[in-house]
């Protein structure tokens, strides 16, 4: 066979997840900015560029697909925190305490301890919809899309 016959290579599932998180984070971090492009670190308050924050998890994304994914458990925080701080989970759990009901805390811890696979299939879902949701922020620069909480709340809270 040819070289110019070849089928292209097809891309590997951990391209797929490292797409999945580029996205998953820059839309993180833009989903709080201001109309000036700043954010705040959820767990120590320094003001930044969105640009110079992290996507950082409630519960460590070393736990696992279940939670990894869950976008009421990552919110924006700088670098010190996130990662020279493991996180800075006591601050960061009485974020989401101030954020959230301890029923979804809780829920969040329990999520955690569930095993969920990833396929290509999981991974462009994840891709497709952030990429919505980044779409939706570029031409909305003012607006603020519904809240995380208001959006699950809206889909779990009867």
């Amino acid at each position: 066979m040819s070289r110019a016959a070849r089928k292209p290579k097809s891309k590997s599932l951990k391209w797929y997840r490292d797409k999945a998180w580029e996205l998953t984070s820059k839309y993180v971090r833009l989903r709080e900015a201001d109309e000036d492009g700043y954010n705040r670190c959820v767990t120590c308050g320094i003001t930044k560029p969105w640009k110079e924050l992290q996507a950082g998890h409630f519960i460590p994304q070393a736990r696992g697909n279940a939670i990894r994914w869950d976008l009421r458990g990552i919110w924006p925080q700088c670098l010190r925190c996130n990662c020279h701080l493991g996180g800075n989970g006591a601050e960061y759990t009485c974020y989401m305490l101030d954020r959230f009901s301890r029923a979804t805390v809780d829920d969040l811890r329990r999520v955690a301890t569930t095993t969920r696979i990833m396929r290509r299939a999981d991974y462009e879902e994840i891709i497709d919809d952030m990429a919505a949701r980044l779409a939706r922020i570029a031409l909305n620069p003012g607006e603020r899309e519904p809240t995380e909480t208001q959006e699950w709340q809206r889909n779990h809270v009867s």
